[in-house]
């Protein structure tokens, strides 16, 4: 029977000194795998290293390996009570001591330190650990939630989702390289439950976990084609994801599993966002402890950029980092390869006035150099509207409001469609444009006053003296004068008042 990850929490009762590293030797008898150091939330503190080692069953003790301290967190809007800042989790293996150094390179000195030992427990997923996951069309393969035993009871938090993609980070887990492929289920617990219990993150804080064997995995709970935010880039969490590298690759050569692995990843993600990958992006940030921008503050980035972009961190470490540019350009090559695709496309924001000289501008990126088509669409009644189709390695176009024939559009509401092929066929960007009535209306009518006089209500044959369907349009703001007297049996004079009535279609 499965059984659930555990914590240890040993209270360390110090704070680390802001010169020097501070020592802490602990033997134990309980069960752990893993390791991890917390301490209080407190944006003052900055840089903490942070390298642990531990006795293995034959007394020998471990290498150190340095984790630092954690920089990844959710934004401060997120951030709850119980929130701990700290270290991610270090795979030891089956340990019976431990030991941690901890050093303050800048920043104030942390409090309330603790020392967590983590036993992932067991799962179904142990004993079948897969190879490769299923892969859809365009889609990598990517091993499930289910596939490395999350436990839903762990999750603290609702998913919470962002309106759309605009970029990825690059990330390493740190901790240690040697691990075996049956190990990854058990590792990945290790950090779920560290990151959802002890740092009070809810989940974990990854979108995606990538191992040393190629294989992609599912982070985050919510979904893994959606906008789910995560808690991996302070700051800059919500509109974008994040793919962790597990292992530490600050001296390490990244496995070209690895790397193809999370080139297929970000491929996908983009091209499912119409994201440029050798492009750049302005993001907002919303601030916290290890973001390097305040909150508020507007910058510009890579679309695919690396953790250090904008937390003061070292990850994805020197050699992960470097190999950034060849990323980019390999997931471009993947997203033209796979088929034409749109990257970033826009339309200038509306509404248009009935019959103005200049409408929507429409702009994309392509791909390659390819075909591409623009088509428009009426709301309200559904039909077609206008198509037209261009080539090169851009889309720059736009709508003039006019419909195939050259008429004027009637005001209401369209949709435009840009396809990156010769046809309007397949998924393409979809925006909604309105087209408002005239603003200026004509001056009211003037004349005489009818005489006064009792009034006598006289029936006529109900009479069409207007359709809009085929006459000028009516609606919003605009006015239409339309001649009654004389008109269906309704006299030439002597007439006070009307008795009309409308219908509005669609």
């Amino acid at each position: 029977m499965p059984v659930s990850p555990k914590l240890t929490d040993i209270a360390l009762g110090v704070r680390a000194a802001s010169t020097g590293p501070l020592t802490i030797s602990r033997p134990t008898t309980a069960a752990f795998s893993a390791v991890g150091v917390s301490w209080a939330q407190d944006p003052a503190v900055g840089v903490v290293d942070v390298a642990v080692r531990t006795r293995l069953g034959t007394g020998a003790w471990t290498a150190w390996s340095s984790t630092g301290s954690d920089d990844k967190e959710p934004d401060p809007a997120d951030v709850r009570p119980g929130t701990r800042g700290g270290t991610e989790p270090v795979w030891t293996g089956h340990a019976s001591g431990v030991e941690a150094r901890i050093t303050v390179v800048s920043g104030a000195a942390p409090r309330d330190l603790r020392l967590t030992l983590i036993d992932p427990g067991t799962s179904a997923a142990d004993a079948a650990v897969p190879t490769a996951g299923t892969a859809a069309a365009g889609k990598p393969a990517i091993m499930t939630r289910a596939q490395w035993g999350a436990d839903p009871k762990l999750m603290g938090w609702d998913p919470e989702y962002a309106p759309s993609i605009k970029a990825g980070f690059l990330h390493h887990t740190a901790g240690t390289n040697s691990y075996a492929s049956a190990d990854v289920p058990a590792i990945l617990r290790s950090i779920y439950v560290f990151h959802s219990r002890t740092r009070g993150w809810g989940d974990i804080g990854y979108n995606f976990l990538v191992d040393r064997f190629g294989r992609t995995w599912e982070g985050r709970y919510g979904g893994v084609d959606s906008t789910v935010v995560g808690a991996h880039t302070g700051g800059f969490n919500s509109g974008t994801f994040g793919v962790a590298m597990m292992g530490d690759f600050q001296t390490a050569a990244v496995p070209a599993a690895t790397t193809a692995a999370v080139e297929a990843v970000f491929a996908w993600k983009f091209a499912r966002w119409k994201v440029d990958p050798t492009g750049t992006v302005r993001l907002t940030s919303g601030g916290g402890g290890t973001s390097k921008y305040a909150a508020g503050v507007v910058v510009t980035k890579n679309t695919l950029s690396g953790h250090r972009d904008v937390g003061n961190t070292e990850c994805p470490g020197d050699r992960g980092y470097a190999l950034l540019p060849t990323i980019r350009a390999k997931v471009k090559s993947l997203i033209g390869a796979a088929a034409p695709a749109l990257v970033s496309p826009a339309v200038s924001a509306g509404p248009f006035a009935y019959g103005a000289a200049t409408g929507p501008r429409i702009t994309a990126g392509l791909t390659g150099t390819t075909a591409w088509t623009v088509a428009v669409t009426r709301d309200c009644p559904a039909g077609p509207v206008r198509t037209w189709s261009g080539t090169g390695t851009s889309v720059q176009t736009s709508w003039d409001l006019r419909d195939g024939a050259g008429r004027a559009v009637r005001p209401g509401a369209y949709t435009l469609t840009v396809y990156p092929a010769a046809t309007a066929t397949g998924t393409g960007f979809t925006a909604h444009v309105t087209v408002r009535p005239e603003t200026a209306a004509p001056p009211l009518a003037t004349g005489a006053a009818p005489a006064a006089g009792p009034a006598g209500f006289v029936p006529v044959a109900p009479t069409r003296i207007l359709d809009s369907r085929t006459g000028l349009p009516v609606g919003g703001a605009a006015r239409r004068d339309v001649t009654v007297l004389g008109v269906g049996g309704v006299p030439a004079s002597g007439v006070s008042a009307v008795l009309l009535s409308t219908t509005g279609i669609c």
